[in-house]
């Protein structure tokens, strides 16, 4: 009961974390803040400002890959736990961690905005996701087979990974476009038809989008030149 209290409050933790750096984020003056910390004399500051973005992923990533592998466990076994699961569940946990962030990281994971999040950010979460499931599953068969007492927990485990990073990398995205889209009521925006499908067409509506609090432009259509 208080493991699964625990990974319940961790996450609970990890939504309202993720909800405090939107609001701080929205509509704040970044060149402002970036201004203001470039002129401070405190390297350790502007390190830890540089890469704050990978910092807060890399620890949220961190409890979200603990709490899949957790849930994995009660999810699989339920109320069948026994005190030897739950120490093969422990001297696991922490490798899974380890490994998943190192290979999280070399797949880019933590390259990209949170508010430009798109599908082929997703599919990249998904190759990252099978390539750390199936390099864990080879290090503990040749490290110690009793380790893999049951397959239904890493196929569990995979699947709880991949849902909640990407609900994470999207969590952003949504509160943006929701928050976006009670603005457009209150705004008299601009209609405009985008000339051409092609790519060059298809990236100057997502700017549009992603910036449209600031070009007030509303795009009704795209028209093919052909």
């Amino acid at each position: 009961d208080f493991r699964s209290w625990f990974i319940f409050l961790l996450f609970f933790l990890v939504a309202l974390f993720s909800l405090g750096i939107f609001l701080s984020y929205y509509k704040q003056d970044m060149e402002s803040i970036n201004k203001n910390v470039n002129e401070k004399n405190n390297k350790f500051l502007k390190s830890v400002y540089k890469y704050k973005k990978q910092i807060i992923e890399i620890l949220i990533d961190s409890t979200i890959i603990g709490g899949a592998f957790t849930i994995a466990h009660i999810l699989r076994f339920e109320d069948e736990m026994s005190i030897e699961l739950w120490s093969n569940h422990d001297k696991l946990i922490l490798v899974f961690i380890v490994f998943k962030i190192l290979i999280f990281y070399s797949f880019g994971l933590y390259r990209g905005l949170w508010k430009y999040a798109s599908i082929s950010d997703l599919i990249n979460v998904l190759k990252a996701t099978i390539v750390s499931s199936i390099f864990l599953i080879t290090i503990i068969f040749f490290f110690d087979k009793s380790l893999l007492y049951s397959r239904s927990v890493l196929v569990i485990d995979f699947v709880l990974t991949f849902l909640f990073i990407c609900g994470f990398r999207l969590f952003y995205r949504l509160f943006l476009e929701f928050f976006e889209s009670n603005e457009k009521e209150n705004i008299k925006l601009n209609r405009v038809v985008i000339i051409g499908v092609g790519e060059k067409s298809v990236n100057v509506l997502r700017l549009i989008k992603n910036q449209i609090e600031k070009n007030e432009i509303k795009v009704i259509g795209l028209l093919s030149s052909n």
